[in-house]
């Protein structure tokens, strides 16, 4: 991505991982988001690995979404008129219905 952008990254340390499995489910996650590309999901832009003398660690990076979580706001007590609500809803069905048109979904 541009220099200085904000990313969010989400690592995966092999010495740390329960098992096997863990680490598979990584990675498919790493490849499903980057089939993606939806306006309204993080764009995909990095898988790599790196070793360090005791570890191997699996990082997936991701454009990064400023703003708090739906969840967050409603945990503080935010409320949203029902046009938001409406407009907040509609985008989720975008995002939902352009996930179920993948195959496989």
């Amino acid at each position: 991505g541009p220099e200085g952008q904000v990313v969010a990254v989400k690592a995966l340390s092999l010495r740390a991982a329960r098992d096997w499995k863990q680490l598979q489910l990584f990675e498919r996650e790493a490849q499903t988001l980057a089939a993606l590309s939806h306006p309204g999901i993080p764009e995909y832009l990095d898988y790599f690995e790196e070793d360090t003398p005791t570890d191997r660690a699996f990082y997936l990076v991701q454009e990064a979404v400023a703003g708090k979580s739906l969840a967050l706001l409603m945990k503080e007590g935010a409320r949203c008129s029902s046009d938001e609500a409406v407009r907040i809803a509609i985008e989720l069905c975008e995002v939902l219905a352009y996930l179920s048109s993948l195959n496989p979904p």
